[in-house]
């Protein structure tokens, strides 16, 4: 069935446009930045897919703010606002309770309304979750990036898609670097990124109380395995699939985990494909740590010191 393209808006007053697709119970699709309702569709390989996820569902996908078919003249890029525009879809299709998909910084997005709104989540299906972007990204890279972005956009989407695709297909990369080009704005593109190194969704992971599926590909150049596994561990519903590949795009390459997602979605026992499953456990370890002498030091040094000593103490080694 083609999709129907459909506007709402969102508590901003920012025109948020989405596509259904299929009849049964419903699951919305919140993707990643750079995502094109009309080219994912239309792409073989990515409206594959749709098929298969969609299948005996109510398929909802968005197109996020300020890209394809919304608003693209938008300013407010923060975590409140990405939420209403979830929130506004959702909303408009009245629906009282749903499956979420979320993928990327988009998964963030879709931990923070689940947070919020428990009574309305059935599952959420997460692609490389990452807790705080800030320690994920490398900040010399996207600040490198960013600069790219703004002086020669070609060159950037075509970095951006190597790094996607770093095995390739070459076929891949082109049509990622040219969905990006027809979907935003190098403005848009800058926005996006600043919003993937500042969005923090640490406080809402322990809040989510829907059963929860993460996945990863184990050599993506994108998220790191160590942080994806640390956000998925902070949530106690949680179970964490590692697949094989570099690809970091969900709808492209291997998508037999597809199969997995869908008997998650089920109720029925999760396989992994060609990877590794981690159970969520109820059971967490707390372990409180103090430096020593920190308050005096703090009346001393004021905050600069004591604070680099606490960032130290605190990260792994």
């Amino acid at each position: 069935m083609e999709p129907q393209i459909r506007f709402c808006t969102s508590g901003d007053g920012t025109r948020i446009a989405y596509d259904t697709r299929g009849e049964g119970p419903p699951i919305v699709d919140f993707p990643a930045w750079g995502s094109n309702l009309e080219m994912d569709w239309t792409h073989p390989e990515s409206r594959r897919w749709f098929e298969r996820l969609g299948r005996n569902r109510q398929l909802v996908n968005v197109d996020r703010r300020g890209s394809s078919a919304s608003q693209r003249d938008v300013d407010d890029f923060t975590l409140k606002a990405h939420v209403g525009d979830l929130a506004a879809v959702v909303d408009e299709l009245e629906l009282a309770k749903f499956d979420l998909v979320g993928d990327g910084e988009g998964a963030s997005v879709c931990v923070a309304y689940a947070a919020q709104n428990p009574e309305r989540i059935s599952h959420l299906a997460l692609w490389s979750l990452c807790a705080w972007g800030q320690e994920t990204v490398d900040a010399r890279g996207i600040q490198a990036l960013l600069v790219l972005i703004r002086d020669n956009w070609s060159m950037a989407r075509r970095t951006m898609a190597d790094s996607t695709y770093p095995s390739g297909p070459i076929e891949f990369q082109r049509w990622w670097a040219n969905r990006v080009r027809q979907s935003m704005s190098s403005d848009v593109a800058a926005r996006y990124l600043e919003f993937l190194t500042s969005v923090d969704i640490k406080p809402y992971l322990p809040q989510v109380e829907a059963p929860t599926l993460v996945l990863h590909r184990r050599d993506s150049r994108i998220w790191p395995i160590s942080d994806v596994r640390a956000a998925a561990a902070m949530i106690r519903t949680c179970t964490f699939v590692l697949l094989d590949g570099d690809i970091s795009d969900p709808l492209l390459g291997d998508i037999s985990y597809l199969e997995t997602v869908r008997a998650f979605l089920d109720d029925k026992p999760v396989e992994t494909p060609g990877g590794e499953a981690i159970g969520g456990g109820a059971f967490r370890t707390i372990l409180f740590t103090d430096v020593e002498g920190s308050t005096a030091l703090t009346d001393r040094h004021a905050n600069a010191i004591p604070h680099r000593l606490v960032h130290g103490h605190g990260r792994p080694h």
